[in-house]
């Protein structure tokens, strides 16, 4: 059993059976799921049919979309939600990993907002997805911030990524000098010649709300730019 919430750091909101743990009971962790039970199916994952059990045994039943939690209240999220779109009810790969529902869009973009919410100011955020069914780019549009890091196992489409909070997202992703002057940073959902882009506001550590601009209108900036504060041995870029 992990500590109480008042003195755990860490918080899994979606453990099922913890399977990416290495310490399946961690001392500084919650781990909370929206089932408890111990189910038994039939696999055919591997090409031939047998029965596979699964435990699901959370330290407490949540439901990511809504966590009991108060802001800022863990240094450290692990955000694994179901991947699966489509999987038969009685199916192993439903069971072990579980099936989202038709509104899976608003359904991750609240646990985004619901995982970063409990998220101390300088906690992490670790997300972990798989692509089999719906591809990562269409996820992280959903997500407030855009993720700094991430390591990819390209053949099985698993994505593991970290993700920063508040005042310290506003140091990931390419800055970009808008037509007007201001100054912005790029967000996940950019694609081709079309920029996702959160206007910087001096004194404000929000992101704002995203603006879609034409790449060609923009001018990228050195990553050390930042309010019209050039380092001495980078000349402005324009």
């Amino acid at each position: 059993m992990s500590q109480d919430h008042k003195t755990a750091r860490v918080l899994d909101p979606c453990s099922g059976s913890r399977m990416m743990w290495f310490d399946r009971g961690h001392h500084d962790a919650i781990f909370g799921d929206r089932r408890s039970e111990t189910i038994s199916v039939t696999d055919r994952s591997h090409g031939r049919e047998g029965t596979r059990t699964i435990h699901v045994h959370p330290d407490a039943l949540m439901d990511f979309r809504a966590l009991p939690f108060g802001d800022a209240t863990f240094r450290l999220v692990a955000f694994d939600p179901p991947h699966l779109v489509r999987a038969g009810p009685r199916s192993w790969l439903a069971a072990k990993y579980g099936k989202l529902g038709s509104d899976w869009r608003d359904d991750l973009r609240q646990g985004f907002a619901e995982c970063f919410r409990v998220l101390h100011p300088d906690g992490v955020l670790v997300f972990k997805w798989n692509e089999t069914q719906v591809k990562l780019a269409e996820v992280l549009q959903l997500s407030p911030y855009p993720p700094p890091v991430r390591q990819h196992q390209r053949q099985e489409g698993r994505h593991a990524l970290a993700g920063v909070h508040e005042a310290a997202a506003m140091s990931a992703g390419d800055r970009w000098k808008l037509p007007d002057g201001r100054e912005a940073i790029e967000m996940a959902g950019s694609q081709g010649g079309q920029l996702r882009l959160s206007v910087i506001v001096p004194g404000w550590p929000f992101p704002t709300p995203p603006e879609i601009v034409a790449r060609r209108l923009c001018t990228r900036l050195p990553s050390r730019y930042l309010h019209g504060q050039v380092p001495q041995e980078e000349e402005a870029p324009f």
